[in-house]
């Protein structure tokens, strides 16, 4: 009985740590497309963007609605009461007769009032209409960045698996050969000092392998953080070889395009322009204003009934307004200094964003040629690969090659295939990283 009992508790065990050593399901493969969707649909940065568009439409609504005419219409009743004397030619007296009198009043208005003559108004719609255009820019400078960081988080993560996959492949290929090596040893085929050298292989494959698995759970996290997700992502490593047939434009036509279509540098030009205008207007502040009113309206001691007792009680009134601002303490000259201070400030960020520009589309030029290049070559370097571990298998199966010239050549081919793999990415990312200076996305 107790025999029996020790075995059904045994097998629970076994059955309970089968369980928890259950490996987790494989974290779901996204294309390049869905994350690009996702990070656009969900990212915080790019919220912040379009909320700043939203806050700047609505400063250029609000300034346009200053040179707008101003209508008001108010209705109001008041009613008012004092102790009177009966006899109007008799002062109030405690002596005297008196009664309480009440009074009601009743008006309707309807007033407009219209900036006429006001620079700084109008100064401040040209300043928010640029601050929009800035504003405008710098969303879409938003989404070429979020574009360009999801291509390099979502390449940087393909590379990583294919590195995982390759590493996998060393630590089975290297344990092969290692218990084959031992074998050989024990027999006498191979010398100590070769088995030592397999051995090594064999341990250095295996601390790849742990590298490559903390830098693919890195790669993961990076991805999955950049298009809002919580749980693992994959990446779809199947890459098709790019067409590099077409020569690639001119760097000086880069520049030229990218200066004109960069909503970096198109954020800095609008935000220098706008800064420009609010000096102007910030010195406009001195100049004097004219404004037009006119107002119509009724008031009477009860509310009219009809057409003929409003135009009875009915009045209006026209005026100009010429205002002055003489002097407030010095507070205009102190707005103008910190205006012309914020136009040089804008100007240097101009200036520094040309630079930007024009050192991101030589470096991304410089990258696109290089891949261009490496793709070039990789094609031959994978059959070149292919080609020895085939020759090197066939040499090791005849006796004419030991166990670690076969090892040597598997190194060399999966090597060979991570170097492809690594340059498909590297061109597609190169591709990204001049679109972004582009403002493409």
């Amino acid at each position: 009985m107790n025999t029996i009992r020790s075995i059904i508790i045994s097998a629970m065990a076994v059955a309970a740590l089968a369980g928890a050593q259950t490996p987790p399901a494989p974290p779901r493969t996204y294309s390049l497309k869905e994350c690009l969707d996702l990070a656009f649909k969900q990212s915080p940065d790019l919220a912040r963007a379009q909320s700043a568009l939203a806050v700047s439409s609505a400063s250029l609504a609000a300034a346009v609605g200053d040179m707008l005419p101003s209508v008001t219409a108010s209705s109001r009743y008041s009613q008012s009461g004092g102790t009177v004397s009966d006899d109007p030619l008799v002062p109030v007296g405690d002596s005297l007769p008196t009664h309480e009198a009440v009074s009601d009043q009743y008006g309707t208005t309807l007033s407009v009032s219209q900036n006429l003559i006001n620079l700084p108004v109008l100064a401040g719609i040209g300043r928010s209409v640029y601050g929009r255009k800035a504003a405008g820019a710098a969303y879409d400078q938003a989404r070429a960045t979020l574009s360009y960081d999801v291509h390099q988080a979502y390449y940087g993560l393909v590379k990583l698996q294919k590195a995982l996959q390759v590493a996998l492949s060393s630590v089975d290929q290297s344990e092969q050969q290692a218990k084959r090596a031992r074998l050989m040893a024990q027999l006498g085929s191979i010398s100590r000092s070769d088995l030592l050298k397999i051995e090594v292989q064999l341990t250095q494959s295996k601390v790849n392998l742990l590298n490559a698995r903390t830098a693919l759970r890195a790669g993961q996290q990076a991805l999955s953080t950049l298009i809002g997700l919580q749980a693992g992502v994959a990446a779809d490593t199947a890459l098709a070889m790019p067409d590099t047939s077409r020569a690639p434009a001119a760097l000086d036509s880069l520049r030229a395009v990218a200066l004109e279509a960069s909503p970096a540098y198109r954020s800095a030009r609008n935000s220098y322009r706008s800064a420009a205008v609010g000096a102007w207007s910030s010195w406009t502040a001195k100049l004097p204003a004219l404004t037009g009113s006119y107002s119509y309206g009724y008031a009477n001691r009860r509310q009219y009934q009809d057409w003929d007792e409003w135009r009875w009680h009915d009045s209006w009134t026209v005026g100009l307004a010429l205002t002055w601002n003489v002097f407030d303490g010095f507070g205009t000259e102190a707005a103008i200094r910190k205006a012309y201070a914020a136009k040089r400030t804008a100007e240097a960020d101009l200036f520094t964003a040309r630079q930007n520009v024009a050192s991101q589309v030589d470096q991304a030029h410089q990258a696109l040629t290089a891949a261009r290049e490496q793709i070039a070559l990789v094609g031959t370097l994978q059959q070149q690969a292919e080609e020895d571990y085939r020759l090197t298998s066939e040499k090791y199966r005849l006796g004419s090659a030991s166990v670690l010239d076969l090892l040597t050549s598997q190194v060399t081919y999966n090597q060979a295939q991570l170097t492809a793999t690594n340059a498909i990415c590297d061109y597609h990312l190169a591709e990204a990283r001049l679109r972004q200076a582009l403002g493409q996305w």
